[in-house]
């Protein structure tokens, strides 16, 4: 999947347009700032945060600045890291809390699986599942271990988490989570 295409999906997604209308608007967004669709994914959020706004507000989209916004992140974060073969969500937020602490592969993956467990949960839990956690469990895993700030870090981690475009996983229980976390 190529930028271009992540982005038409994600345009698509957060809009009542049709496919072929997300690509042509980002056609004419990326026309106007002279950049090419085959462009890398920092080109395509650079030109998205510049021109997408205008394009949408001028095509009645209310939050035109935060879709915007949200596309061209989730481009220049490299969104396209979970299309690796085999990359699962535990795989993806284990190595995201890796990179954002100090802790070794094995102790990310370790808080992770002992905040998946007290929700009932294992490794193949969805990505929308794994998020519920990051924000509901793991802060008080890193806080426990001395983490400065576990809330944002978490936060992050579970924002960026459904930003990728993972394989379809078994059923995505996320209100049952929630149920047995106590929010809902």
């Amino acid at each position: 999947m190529t930028a271009f295409d992540f982005a038409a999906e994600r345009l698509q997604a957060a809009t009542s347009f049709s496919r072929l209308e997300a690509r042509g608007v980002l056609r004419v967004v990326l026309r106007t700032a002279g950049v090419e669709h085959s462009a890398g994914p920092e080109a395509l959020a650079e030109a998205l945060n510049e021109h997408l706004p205008r394009e949408l507000a001028s095509r009645g989209i209310e939050s035109a600045d935060t879709v915007s916004r949200d596309i061209a992140r989730a481009v220049a974060t490299h969104v396209f890291e979970a299309a690796r073969s085999g990359v699962t969500p535990f795989d993806f937020a284990a190595e995201r809390l890796q990179a954002a602490t100090a802790f070794s592969r094995l102790e990310a993956r370790g808080i992770l699986r002992l905040a998946l467990r007290e929700a009932g949960l294992d490794h193949s839990a969805g990505p929308r599942e794994l998020a519920v956690v990051l924000r509901k469990l793991v802060p008080g895993e890193l806080a426990s271990r001395g983490v400065e700030s576990p809330g944002t870090v978490c936060e992050e981690i579970a924002r960026d988490i459904g930003d990728q475009p993972f394989a379809p996983t078994r059923g995505d229980a996320t209100a049952e989570i929630f149920q047995r976390l106590g929010g809902g």
